[in-house]
């Protein structure tokens, strides 16, 4: 409930178009540090590309992590800050890697 309040109030217009958005706040890895983060992140993010879905996060720091180092981790894997929405972080699918895959899997080149 409170998801939905939140979103239907956001109007991000990046999110135009996309039938499925999905939304996450957490990954659990394991042991912190390790690349075990990363690792689940670029599943999710390949699985995101190839299902042409955006990602929405809510970032919340935990652990040992500061807010700043969070925010950091999912920027450097394409998330970014829409204007107009603090403490919001946004994954829009590579279409072009999508769209390429399907072709080829058609028979093009």
């Amino acid at each position: 409930m409170i998801f939905s309040v939140l979103w239907n109030n956001l109007h991000l217009p990046e999110l135009q178009g996309y039938p499925t958005v999905y939304w996450f706040n957490r990954l659990f890895s394991g042991v912190p540090g390790k690349g075990g983060g990363t690792k689940v992140l670029q599943q999710v993010l390949r699985w995101a590309d190839s299902v042409n879905a955006p990602i929405v996060n809510f970032p919340s720091a935990y652990g040992k992590l500061s807010q700043q180092d969070l925010e950091d981790f999912y920027k450097r894997h394409g998330f970014v800050e829409p204007p107009g929405a603090p403490g919001l972080l946004l994954y829009l699918p590579r279409e072009s890697t999508s769209a390429l895959r399907l072709l080829k899997k058609r028979g093009y080149e």
